[in-house]
């Protein structure tokens, strides 16, 4: 287990640099600095508890284990967050897992899914599904940009109040569940 800043409440632990996580426990504040990477290895589970995780650097999620959150834990991507693999993002346990995306959410490696679909998901920046598909939460609201030339799954409704951008000039973007384009979102064809 590892506590952000000196342990205190309220403190942050700041990564720079080139820095590996293979498994284990963030508590407590992190961020990962601009000009900085953190790269998840390894088959152990990595596990985020009660804690705020902020990405404004590069995040490369580079195995098939899973980032577990749960005590409320919220992860916010303001850099890029590059799922490298077919690995979930989920809720676990205690209060439910937040991810904010206020930048780019790509996955560029993985013929299968990655799966968000437990957590309460807020797209403001760029989700880029270049490979397989990325799960979202049922009836998802999007207020950033979806893209891409993978698949969208959603239980339920996906609802546009942003900006969807099929393919990669050209491409397919496909959305595995019902669509909803509100009049405050956008459809490039």
């Amino acid at each position: 287990t590892q506590f952000g800043g000196d342990g205190s409440p309220g403190s942050t632990g700041r990564f720079s640099g080139q820095v590996s996580w293979e498994g284990g426990d963030l508590q407590q504040n992190f961020e990962i600095k601009s000009g900085a990477t953190l790269t998840a290895t390894g088959a152990t589970a990595k596990r985020q508890i009660g804690s705020g995780l902020t990405n404004n650097g590069t995040f490369d999620w580079s195995t098939g284990a899973t980032l577990q959150g749960g005590n409320s834990s919220v992860f916010t991507n303001n850099g890029r967050f590059d799922m490298m693999a077919d690995a979930a993002v989920t809720w676990n346990f205690g209060g439910q897992a937040s991810l904010v995306n206020n930048g780019l959410l790509v996955k560029t490696a993985g013929a299968g899914t990655s799966d968000l679909s437990t957590l309460a998901l807020t797209n403001n920046g760029t989700m880029d599904v270049r490979s397989g598909s990325i799960r979202l939460p049922a009836n998802c609201v999007n207020g950033g940009t979806l893209k891409g030339t993978g698949a969208f799954e959603v239980g339920g409704t996906l609802t546009n109040n942003g900006h969807v951008a099929p393919g990669a000039s050209p491409g397919t973007l496909t959305v595995n569940g019902n669509f909803a384009q509100s009049s405050a979102g956008s459809f490039d064809v």
